[in-house]
């Protein structure tokens, strides 16, 4: 509180004003501003604020203003502007969208680990015996149980495109096989490994069949009793015919019967007549017009010769025409042949 106190005690000369703070008296200071802000007198005028004059009455206003401006009362947040790039539900789309999906990924990955806990518990307890119990075509629905076959508690296993299994020992059945791209044996390799029973496609005739392209793959063929149907010695397109008349005696070439490169003629039947009512003779077959006989046939007048060859009678040499010579210039000697070609 304020307490006046003589500067002089006892000579009743002038007084101070103080304030007794706790016993103690403490001098109050008057501060003297002039019209500047600037104290006069010794007081140092870095003392800024001015209190009493115009400057300071105008900052005062001005700075209550600010505030009024500012003290709007409740804030709307909704409404608010907020600065750039501040989180505001638009923002927070794209990673909820991200946290969305690894949630998901979770998930699936939690399904994963119990699947290949359970797996490899199987492989754990997996031994030898139970090599019979997995099917190696893997995916096949409706398989019955049992040896060979997918049981009840047997997991399947998945095989890639490059997988192989090696000593199988029995399967079942196979429900549906959709491509198998060769056997175990390549051609123009050594033969191993068993044979399969394999069925063929009953035909009532062969002329109601459809014709397939040269090296496509084709179903073998049985009538109706299951008896495989079976050409003798060639196929139809392999059989060749020609037919020859001499009179000159001369030895001649047939021109079905050709040279063609690396490949042989075979004779499977041969008809000759001799028209001639007088005259006898022979006929050879020679390897080639200047070749050697290698077959004979005789020629009695007014009739001949048919003979058949089962096996088929073959050329000796191969790229060579078939020719014929008949022993004599025999008017009228008519010469039917019957065979085919081949590289054996």
């Amino acid at each position: 509180m304020a307490d006046n106190v003589e500067a002089d005690p006892g000579s009743g000369g002038a007084t101070l004003a103080a304030d007794d703070i706790g016993g103690v008296h403490y001098p109050r200071v008057k501060i003297v501003l002039g019209a500047d802000g600037v104290a006069d007198g010794d007081v140092s005028s870095a003392l800024p604020m001015p209190v009493d004059d115009a400057t300071a009455q105008a900052s005062l206003a001005s700075i209550d203003g600010k505030i009024t401006a500012v003290n709007t009362g409740d804030v709307t947040v909704s409404s608010s502007v907020l600065p750039s790039g501040a989180a505001t539900a638009a923002n927070q789309a794209t990673i909820a969208g991200h946290l969305d999906g690894v949630e998901t990924l979770l998930g699936t990955i939690d399904a994963d680990t119990g699947n290949i806990a359970t797996s490899i518990a199987v492989l754990d307890d997996w031994d030898e015996n139970d090599r019979a119990k997995v099917n190696p075509i893997v995916g096949q629905d409706g398989v019955a149980a049992g040896n060979g076959a997918v049981g009840a508690n047997t997991q399947r296993m998945t095989l890639a495109a490059s997988a192989s299994l090696a000593n199988v020992g029995t399967v079942a059945s196979v429900t549906t096989v959709s491509t198998v791209t060769g056997g175990a044996v390549a051609h123009d390799s050594p033969d191993s490994g068993n044979p399969l029973k394999v069925g063929a496609k009953a035909q009532t005739s062969l002329k109601a069949a459809t014709m397939v392209a040269n090296a496509d793959r084709v179903d073998q063929v049985a009538d109706l009793d299951g008896a495989q149907i079976v050409r003798p010695m060639v196929p139809l397109g392999d059989i060749l015919v020609e037919r020859r008349v001499d009179s000159g005696g001369a030895s001649s070439a047939f021109s079905t019967f050709n040279g063609s490169a690396g490949v042989r003629n075979y004779i499977t039947a041969i008809t000759v007549s001799n028209s001639n009512a007088s005259l006898d003779g022979t006929m050879d077959l020679r390897d080639g017009t200047a070749g050697s006989a290698f077959w004979t046939i005789p020629l009695p007048h007014a009739g001949g010769a048919h003979l058949t060859f089962n096996p088929p009678l073959r050329q000796p040499t191969a790229a060579t025409q078939l020719a014929m010579d008949v022993s004599a210039a025999i008017p009228d000697i008519t010469v039917s042949v019957c065979g085919f070609q081949s590289k054996a």
